[in-house]
């Protein structure tokens, strides 16, 4: 399981610098894809964000989701901060 995350870990950063060399919105649209462990893909699929990259605001964590949900997400520099269901 760690080794999961350190990749995830790994994959984010790498993603984050190819991401300074572009202009940037600060959001992106994205998909549930799996509900457990809760995953949104990110860049058309090129990026899968999930705990502990993947935060939740209050009002996001009591909504019932479901796989092709799309999703508006801010990106941070610390992770992904998932806002709400479009």
């Amino acid at each position: 399981m760690v080794g999961d995350n350190m990749s995830s870990l790994s994959e984010f950063a790498m993603l984050l610098q190819q991401m300074r060399s572009k202009e940037v919105s600060g959001y992106e649209i994205g998909t549930v894809v799996k509900l457990i462990p809760f995953t949104v893909s990110l860049y058309g699929g090129s990026m899968m964000a999930t705990d502990p990259l993947l935060k939740l605001t209050e009002t996001a964590a009591a909504k019932d989701w479901r796989v092709g949900n799309q999703v508006l997400c801010l990106m941070q520099p610390s992770g992904v901060v998932l806002v709400d269901r479009m």
